[in-house]
């Protein structure tokens, strides 16, 4: 399998996924004010537009995810593709989603990139 298209695949999981995750999160945090139950907040969350653009977002992630794995072992790709996801994630939560960054946070990014690019080498 051609490097590049592998890597390509992947850049597109990492950002269906991150996105899922945003949509999901700002879905989330709409249909949870007011709500004191999770009957409450399930019922409102499945016909939240952001929810459930979230979910099918998350169909096409599930997709490259299992070509994915047809084709790269998951001792390499699965600790790849959450890293990369935690990365933009913290990014995207504190420059779209409103939540904080920390030195400690920061720190922690800091280490999962060494990570990244020690299973990268690998």
């Amino acid at each position: 399998m051609d490097r590049a298209r592998l890597v390509a695949i992947l850049a597109a999981n990492v950002v269906l996924t991150v996105l899922a995750q945003s949509l999901l999160r700002a879905g989330m945090r709409r249909v949870g004010e007011g709500s004191t139950s999770l009957g409450a907040a399930a019922a409102r969350a499945v016909v939240d537009a952001r929810v459930l653009g979230g979910i099918l977002t998350f169909g096409g992630s599930l997709l490259l995810w299992l070509w994915l794995l047809s084709k790269m072992r998951i001792s390499v790709v699965y600790p790849l593709q959450q890293s990369l996801v935690f990365i933009a994630l913290q990014f995207v939560a504190w420059r779209w989603l409103g939540e904080g960054w920390s030195p400690t946070r920061l720190a922690g990014v800091l280490v999962v990139c060494v990570g990244v690019f020690l299973l990268a080498r690998g």
